[in-house]
């Protein structure tokens, strides 16, 4: 049965960007997120693979979906694409296999990510994602990457984990009264 599935990625690097390459339209802001599957994350690859050990490299805009794909997609706001591993040739190196993709935001919320990123200071961070369509099995789900290479984004979710300020230790010591 197709269904959608979560899953939750670790980001270990954000990249900023600001460009113009006006020969082929493409100016403005960037985000990019570099970041691994986390391992409770129970989806599984046809081609054998294992998630956890490919890198997701992700970027996010504050633009229509239509407008990245150059047509509307079929559902949701992005895509996660599945890239196989490549052998080296010519001037080439070997490429591991990886996960690539694209989402949109409001140009609101892109803002605020953008600052969250800039402000830095968190503790940790996660992007949920939902994603389909995966074939879900009993316990777990299968992304048959062999019919279909690209899954959908339909929702998201960016946490970023900030700790609370110490308190200021208060001096309780009495302070002694002459009279």
């Amino acid at each position: 049965m197709l269904g959608e599935c979560y899953m939750r990625l670790k980001p270990y690097e954000w990249i900023q960007s600001l460009s113009n390459y006006q020969s082929i339209g493409v100016e403005g802001r960037r985000l990019m997120v570099n970041s691994k599957i986390e391992a409770a994350t129970e989806i599984n690859l046809s081609s054998g693979e294992n998630l956890s050990e490919f890198n997701f490299n992700l970027l996010i805009f504050d633009d229509e979906p239509s407008k990245i794909n150059n047509k509307p997609l079929e559902r949701g706001f992005g895509l996660l694409v599945y890239y196989p591993s490549q052998a080296a040739r010519d001037a080439y190196g070997a490429q591991d296999a990886f996960v690539g993709g694209w989402f949109c935001i409001r140009p609101k919320d892109y803002d605020e990510l953008w600052n969250q990123i800039r402000q830095g200071g968190y503790a940790d961070c996660w992007i949920s994602l939902e994603v389909g369509p995966v074939v879900s099995r009993d316990y777990d789900w299968l992304w048959d990457v062999a019919k279909q290479r690209a899954l959908f984004i339909t929702t998201f979710t960016i946490d970023f984990k900030r700790l609370a300020a110490a308190e200021k230790q208060v001096d309780e010591r009495r302070v002694r009264r002459k009279y």
